[in-house]
């Protein structure tokens, strides 16, 4: 009689709790969290074990590389949130979406996230997620900086507002605006997804890496700008600026002195 109570007792206790799932979201291509609000900072840590799980989902048409190297990037800045309520370590991570075969089913804003699963103390009392994670969910407000996790440029790969592309292939001469020749076959690209694209405007970023050269990062960026005002794309639907070595290629910021953060970015600003 006792055994049959002491289990009864088990299995009521065992199934009373609820583990709870909050969810982290971000702009579409960014790994900035849409909220400046950090809600791990409101929780009761007596209801909950320590440890959290994290599972990113990807939401962009990106290769695989790209949709992996995008949800880590969000893991990480999901980690550093749970880092700051100090109770909590972040276990096991995971990431969903990152293959073309997955991309189908993580396509929507509602997947645009990392998911945090709290799991609950056993014999604590029944959690209810609204009551102990106040302000979690995923306050509209959003962040003041929105850092977009650059792609590289294809001109097959689908585009929307926001997107950032990589020309990996417009190069420069070194400490130059001189366009080397293998240069030319990447810009044709870009000129002829200006053209079938005629409502589409686009933002021309210079960038170059190691020492500070705002000047040579401008020369670049108007270099491509004035290629395609020159073959018939009207200067209304270009700008461009340079941004020296303060804006490092996110990927690759860990060393400052990679040769990947000199580059020529475009931002998608209509399509």
């Amino acid at each position: 009689m006792r055994l049959s109570f002491f289990l009864l007792f088990w299995c009521f206790t065992a199934f009373s709790q609820r583990d709870t799932i909050v969810k982290i979201y971000f702009n579409h291509g960014s790994y900035v969290p849409k909220s400046k609000v950090n809600p791990f900072l409101k929780i009761d840590t007596t209801r909950w074990n320590p440890v959290v799980t994290l599972t990113a989902k990807t939401d962009t048409t990106g290769d695989a590389s790209y949709n992996h190297d995008l949800a880590d990037f969000r893991l990480k800045a999901v980690k550093d949130l749970v880092a700051k309520q100090r109770y909590f370590k972040t276990g096991k991570t995971s990431i969903l979406g990152e293959t073309k075969a997955d991309l189908a089913n993580y396509q929507s804003e509602k997947e645009r996230c990392v998911e945090v699963k709290f799991m609950a103390k056993r014999g604590s009392t029944r959690p209810n997620p609204t009551a102990t994670i106040s302000g979690t969910a995923n306050a509209d407000e959003p962040a003041k900086v929105e850092v977009v996790m650059p792609r590289n440029f294809s001109p097959d790969s689908a585009m929307a507002k926001g997107d950032v592309f990589v020309m990996n292939n417009i190069l420069f001469e070194i400490n130059e605006t001189i366009l080397m020749p293998e240069s030319y076959a990447e810009l044709e690209q870009l000129l002829a997804v200006m053209q079938k694209n005629p409502e589409m405007r686009i933002h021309i970023k210079g960038h170059v890496c190691c020492a500070p050269a705002m000047d040579l990062s401008v020369k670049r960026a108007q270099k491509i700008y004035t290629y395609l005002v020159r073959n018939g794309i009207s200067d209304k639907r270009l700008t461009f600026k340079g941004y020296s070595n303060k804006s490092p290629h996110p990927k690759y910021k860990k060393d400052l002195f990679d040769p990947r953060h000199r580059r020529v970015e475009i931002e998608i600003l209509e399509k």
